[in-house]
């Protein structure tokens, strides 16, 4: 029981305790520490010094090898044929030999010193015995017209450059054994400290163990019954009682403390667990706002927006469905363009509702909160399609005008709770301002791509297809056919009916080419009277057959009419029959017009290449 635990009398003071605990943890450490210091410092200071200069020695001891291999190579194979460019190994290890040299300066002691000043000497006799006079190229010349006297020389200086080599390999013997032993004698070190600070931590383990347990007669078996006392109060359990009478004083003063301490963590419980719902629930509403602004922010896609916003108050009331509702004119009906019921992939069912009739309608037209028990006057009202619950819509606004409405239906009857109420508001301004951005951009770019006189795409987008669609053709093998055309003597049209009556033409030209090409295809207006009509999986025959039907719709088009002079020329060439890029593909349509127009007009004319289609177009030119 805890008041037994309480009651039992401590021998010794809780500062005593602790202080003999620490003065023993404190003579560990410092042997510890003490131990540590004088291992670091001859590794640090003795040991790591040494070692380095034997491994900077011994890698010194390499390059000059090395470098000196390819001086006496070089040297050899110019004395052998007198060839400068035989010297470049030589002139290139130079330096590295130089340098090779002078790091050697670090290896010090009793052997290495003789072993350096040996090699180097042995070096130094090569360059004096034979490399100098390699060099020299009057000696060159010399020696190549005398094979004999060159053998003789080439013998000599093998004999010195091996005698380099012994002394420079006894150098490297005497540094590998240094820099071993140096290596033992570290590791040795090393060992032997970490075994003699284990065998301090074990000493000091134990030591600690002894003071653990003394401690926890003394002081923690105490303390942790009170701790225990604190746990239960803290998990909710206020009747716990604790009584400390034979206890040390600041025992019994915590123990005292408890039962008051409890009835006011009850009290201040219940409070606190109130606001924290109030709290998460809203932070959690104002997430879904914030989350929702940034999700839409740079969105150009209203699709996009209106699912993000329907998902936002799905979330935010803990609606059982949403609709959102879009207005095309001032005072127009509203459109229902999105119906959270409805799979995504699916369209959305052509709705409409009357400005100023039910909840969305008046949310249009007031453009403020319309409830259906508002509208319908009863506060049991049901949903549109009579599930139980409430319904209201809030209205899209940007500026003064109204764009749409968000309609949502909900368990509880009425509009939302005041703190959902203005998340909403938010929400729906957020919500106006990504769609009208959405729109402006989508309106933006299809003007941008649009030939504002003919309804025909322009020269940027003609551009941006003929890439795409050759890109295919070379991906997949398919056909692509270009038709080019121009208004015959449309100058004259102008002079004669004026520029009015040359952009009817224009007009009732760019009706002929949308009514008369397949859905597949695409007609363009480049300027003036120049168009063009990309036929997609169309070879070259089947492209003259569409020219032919366009040259047949003009004549027809504009027969017994004013405009009876309009007749069009046509140039057609396919690809890969008569390109094999886009630069080419419009090369070659521009020429087949080009013969078109100097062949007499209102006719078409074929790219030259494999597949000439001449036979194709006679009896059709015959009955036009």
């Amino acid at each position: 029981m805890l008041s037994t635990v309480l009651n039992r009398a401590p021998t010794r003071t809780i500062a005593v305790e602790v202080g003999r605990a620490f003065r023993f943890i404190l003579a560990a450490c410092v042997v510890t520490l003490v131990g540590f210091s004088l291992v670091l410092g001859y590794v640090v200071f003795s040991s790591r010094p040494l070692i380095s200069r034997l491994e900077v020695g011994q890698n010194a001891i390499y390059q000059a090898k090395s470098g000196l291999v390819d001086q006496e190579t070089g040297l050899r194979a110019y004395a052998s044929t007198g060839k400068v460019v035989f010297l470049e190994p030589y002139n290139a290890a130079v330096p590295q030999v130089t340098a090779a040299d002078r790091a050697m300066t670090v290896l010090n002691g009793k052997d290495l010193v003789p072993a350096v000043i040996a090699t180097q000497l042995a070096e130094q006799r090569w360059r004096d015995a034979w490399a100098t006079r390699a060099l020299d190229p009057a000696n060159a010349e010399r020696l190549l017209e005398s094979n004999a006297e060159l053998s003789a020389f080439l013998t000599v200086g093998k004999q010195e450059f091996d005698a380099y080599r012994l002394a420079n390999q006894r150098l490297l013997d005497v540094v590998s054994r240094d820099l071993d032993g140096a290596r033992r004698t570290q590791e040795q070190l090393l060992f032997g400290a970490a075994g003699a600070l284990l065998a301090a931590q074990l000493l000091a383990l134990g030591g600690g163990i002894r003071r653990r347990r003394i401690l926890l007669r003394a002081v923690a078996d105490p303390v942790d019954a009170l701790a225990g006392a604190a746990k239960r109060i803290t998990a909710g359990d206020y009747a716990v009682t604790v009584t400390a009478e034979e206890a040390p004083e600041e025992l019994r003063a915590l123990a005292d403390d408890f039962g008051s301490m409890a009835a006011a963590l009850h009290a201040r419980q219940q409070e606190a667990e109130l606001v924290r719902t109030v709290r998460t629930r809203r932070t959690a509403q104002l997430q879904h706002v914030v989350n929702f602004a940034r999700e839409v922010a740079g969105s150009t896609s209203t699709r996009y927006v209106l699912r993000a916003a329907s998902d936002a108050t799905l979330l935010l009331v803990e609606a059982t469905w949403v609709r959102v509702w879009l207005t095309e004119d001032i005072g127009g009906d509203l459109q229902l363009a999105l119906d959270s019921r409805t799979d995504k992939n699916v369209a959305v069912p052509d709705v409409t509702t009357t400005l100023g009739i039910g909840p969305v309608g008046r949310a249009a037209k007031y453009g403020r909160l319309a409830t259906r028990a508002e509208v319908e006057g009863s506060a049991d009202a049901f949903g549109p399609d009579g599930e139980q619950g409430g319904t209201f819509a809030l209205p899209l606004i940007v500026g003064a005008r109204v764009i749409g409405v968000i309609e949502a239906h909900t368990v509880e009857q009425g509009p939302p709770a005041d703190i959902a109420l203005e998340l909403m508001e938010m929400l729906t301004s957020h919500t106006a301002t990504a769609l009208q951005a959405a729109r402006v951009h989508q309106d933006t770019a299809a003007d941008a791509l649009t030939d504002a006189l003919t309804g025909l795409s322009n020269r940027r987008r003609f551009d941006q297809d003929l890439r795409l669609e050759v890109s295919r053709v070379r991906r997949y093998g398919n056909d692509l056919s270009l038709v080019l055309m121009d208004v015959d003597h449309f100058k004259q049209i102008n002079d004669t009916f004026g520029h009015t009556q040359g952009d009817a033409v224009l007009q009732d030209v760019g009706d002929i080419l949308r009514a008369t090409i397949r859905t597949t295809d695409t007609a363009y207006r480049f300027g003036g009277d120049e168009l063009a009509i990309l036929a997609r999986e169309t070879d070259g025959e089947s492209g003259v057959v569409l020219a032919e039907r366009l040259r047949a719709a003009f004549a027809e088009r504009f027969r017994g009419t004013t405009k009876s002079r309009v007749t069009g020329s046509f140039g057609v060439a396919c690809m890969p029959a008569h390109a094999i890029d886009e630069g080419s593909l419009f090369a070659a349509a521009d020429a087949a017009l080009y013969d078109a127009k100097a062949g007499g007009r209102d006719r078409v004319a074929v790219a030259a290449g494999p597949e000439l289609l001449g036979v194709l177009l006679t009896p059709r030119r015959e009955t036009s």
